[in-house]
């Protein structure tokens, strides 16, 4: 579910500290394609440029070359967690390796005045390059599925002014559900049976539901209300399942269950 992120309500259990696990595996999968995409290439290149005939230099190159696309896509921010996952950013950082890494080397066979085959290079470097594209868009498509199965999501603290910190979903604290994933599996085995509230067909929290509704692959009813009050008070009361907000004000559900006790409380923050 690209463009959500899940936050506990007991912050104490879960912050937004370092990397999520799914992001670093998500990098490690992808700096492991990238030095495979690398290999193909240089194999490709001294293959289809040289045969059997490979001078001492273009093997050393060829060694080279997977480390320094590493260090290039790196210097061009491909493995920066921001990136990943969503957005052409992660492929555009791809494209801008592969052009300062052809520039780097042309720099540098011009100062040590190493004249280097123009088809060996116009093979390797392009083909690393669309090699890598591929393979990043297919580790992409693999994140998306996991993501519509409700993992590799983003645990996150909100913190800020209203205006920054708008449209969330509360939950009741006795749903069964403290998290988004656990929201997305009960409402998976329940089709039809978990319930929303809005203050109205048509409003925000209304259509900030069908988005979600949408993007989960989850089939969850709408109640609308007359206003956000009514809604809240047939939340708190358990008459309804859950319920979307476009403001930060979303009362005693947060801190309160029926019982006047705290209780947990599942969020998602729609991304702007």
């Amino acid at each position: 579910m690209s463009g959500y992120a899940a936050v506990r309500g007991r912050y104490g259990r879960q912050t937004a500290s370092g990397t999520a696990v799914w992001a670093k595996d998500y990098l490690r999968r992808a700096a492991l394609a990238d030095f495979g995409c690398a290999i193909i290439a240089v194999f490709a290149a001294v293959q289809l440029r040289f045969g059997d005939h490979v001078k001492v230099t273009y093997v050393a190159l060829s060694l080279a070359l997977p480390l320094l696309w590493l260090g290039a896509i790196g210097l061009a921010g491909g493995y920066d967690v921001r990136f990943i996952g969503t957005g052409s950013d992660e492929f555009r950082k791809i494209l801008n390796a592969g052009v300062g890494l052809t520039a780097a080397v042309a720099i540098f066979s011009y100062v040590v005045n190493v004249e280097l085959s123009r088809g060996y290079v116009l093979i390797a470097l392009p083909s690393v390059t669309v090699c890598d594209l591929f393979a990043r868009y297919a580790i992409r498509k693999r994140l998306h599925r996991w993501r519509d199965a409700g993992r590799c999501l983003l645990s996150v603290v909100v913190v800020g002014h209203e205006a920054a910190v708008t449209n969330l979903i509360t939950v009741r604290p006795d749903l069964g559900a403290s998290s988004v994933v656990e929201l997305i599996a009960l409402a998976r085995k329940n089709p039809g049976k978990v319930t929303y509230g809005s203050q109205g067909n048509g409003s925000t929290p209304h259509l900030n539901g069908e988005l979600f509704k949408t993007m989960a692959h989850i089939d969850i009813v709408h109640v609308p209300y007359r206003g956000t009050g009514p809604a809240m008070n047939d939340l708190i009361a358990g008459q309804v399942d859950m319920m979307f907000h476009d403001e930060a004000r979303i009362g005693g559900a947060i801190v309160v269950n029926a019982d006047g006790k705290n209780g947990e409380i599942a969020l998602l923050v729609v991304e702007r």
